[in-house]
């Protein structure tokens, strides 16, 4: 094995073994010994491959957003705005099942770095993805005007993470359809 591919190999135990410890434990909580012990590395390694705790959330982060990406981008460009917020909706669900406690704490993080984060810097990801969306559903008069596209989008968003979090303190709620719910309450305002 290269030592490329045994660097990567490392990354992803110690990923998903801090995923696991957070599980358990929360982040906060979490003891970097406890994430090294059960990828089998050494403390140094983990500091290699993730200088903190919550580079960890980050990756989650990307790999979340990335998946609802590329649901997104896979509807044809047309498509009514609601069978977007479906997708959405589906896509969030499918991803965060049985994972109420990581899905607060990427949140949160999600949250403070956002508010932490210059305009340029922060990534745009699906937050983009669906400004374009809803710029589309604008210019053929489906949306109210006067919210810029990306206004919208975050008030979605923001929408769909306080749907989460209400999920997160009870799992047995259906979180596919408290979003699409959510997803049409949100657009009979818009429109």
């Amino acid at each position: 094995m290269s030592r490329a591919a045994q660097k990567l190999q490392t990354r992803q135990r110690l990923f998903e073994a801090a995923l696991e410890v957070f599980r358990e434990q929360g982040v906060q909580d979490a003891r970097i010994e406890d994430i090294t012990a059960r990828a089998g590395v050494s403390r140094g390694s983990f500091y290699f491959h993730f200088p903190t705790r919550e580079a960890v959330l980050d990756q989650l982060l990307e790999q979340a957003e990335e998946h609802l990406c590329v649901a997104v981008q896979a509807l044809p460009e047309e498509t009514e705005l609601s069978w977007v917020l479906n997708t959405v909706a589906s896509t969030f669900a499918e991803r965060w099942r049985g994972e109420p406690r990581l899905f607060v704490e990427v949140g949160l993080y999600a949250v403070r770095r956002t508010a932490t984060a210059s305009t340029v810097q922060q990534r745009q990801g699906i937050r983009q993805e669906l400004g374009r969306r809803f710029a589309a559903a604008a210019s053929r008069d489906q949306l109210r005007p006067g919210l810029p596209p990306e206004v919208l989008a975050d008030f979605y968003l923001a929408n769909a993470f306080t749907v989460g979090l209400a999920w997160s303190a009870d799992p047995e709620l259906p979180l596919a359809d408290a979003l699409t719910l959510s997803a049409q309450l949100f657009l009979e305002g818009a429109r």
